[in-house]
């Protein structure tokens, strides 16, 4: 699960970084939420036992 976190947190930031000074549309926000709506869906643990543990 934290690696998934990780993922998201990634593109998080690259989204702000690369819309600071623009104003951010509709079309902007619809991507984003695609993105990491599919990242959540392809997310694969490594291993499960590994993530109990934690």
């Amino acid at each position: 699960m934290e690696e998934l976190a990780k993922k998201i947190e990634q593109i998080l930031n690259q989204f702000i970084q690369e819309e600071m000074g623009n104003r951010l549309s509709q079309f902007a926000m619809i991507a984003l939420k695609e993105m990491v709506i599919n990242e959540i869906r392809n997310y694969k643990p490594g291993n499960i036992k590994d993530e109990v543990k934690k």
